[in-house]
């Protein structure tokens, strides 16, 4: 039952009319009638209101888009972490140890662990922040050398053959950034220029510098 406060001749007024549906109303046209009267039984025209509505579905983009927007954007996120593993993971490192020999007075003598590197597998040598091996002294040039890994041919025997068998193997090798003195196995390097692979106990130079490459 509604009800409307006093409404003077020849004026209007208006009442709030709220339906509680259910839920669960199944699609379709629905219709509903409101009977319309007054306290003292004056005549009311129309007395009868009818109302209608429909139920439609609601657009599943409505439903599932929010949610499967998320889904999409979680997935894609997985697949891109996953992706950065899996270079990660191929992505040849130059494991092994400098291990230091010799090393100019006032400076820090320590062994280098090539534990880390790059995203693209490179270990810098230098005196910049951003070098793996930072070595501090007036020897070592900003960018000094790069030490990397690649696959290359290596003959070696197995046991169990009698000829030894070629196979692909990463290799490490160290790359001269600079004008510096980088040495390898006894050989000084160019600018620019790349070592032979290097073998367990090569000795190596920086500037003033000197190491011994031991495999991990």
């Amino acid at each position: 039952m509604l009800s409307a406060d006093t409404v003077p001749p020849d004026e209007t007024t208006t009442v709030d009319l709220t339906l509680n549906l259910p839920q669960d109303l199944a699609e379709g046209e629905y219709q509903a009638e409101v009977n319309l009267s007054t306290r003292e039984w004056a005549e009311v025209i129309p007395s009868t209101v009818t109302i209608v509505w429909s139920v439609t579905p609601i657009p599943w983009i409505e439903l599932y888009g929010l949610p499967l927007a998320l889904g999409v954007l979680a997935l894609l996120g997985a697949v891109l972490v996953l992706i950065i593993v899996i270079r990660r993971a191929l992505v040849q490192r130059p494991w092994g140890v400098l291990m230091i020999v010799r090393a100019p007075p006032g400076t820090l003598k320590r062994d280098y662990p090539l534990l880390n590197s790059d995203g693209r597998g490179r270990i810098f040598v230098g005196r910049k922040r951003r070098c793996q091996i930072r070595l501090n002294h007036s020897s070592i040039e900003l960018l000094h050398a790069v030490i990397f890994a690649k696959k290359r041919k290596v003959t070696e025997q197995t046991e169990g053959k009698k000829r030894p068998t070629t196979v692909k193997k990463p290799v490490c090798l160290i790359r001269n950034l600079g004008k510096g003195i980088v040495e390898v196995g006894g050989v000084r390097l160019r600018e620019g220029q790349v070592s032979r692979p290097l073998q367990d106990k090569t000795p190596v130079i920086f500037g003033d510098f000197e190491f011994q490459w031991r495999k991990l």
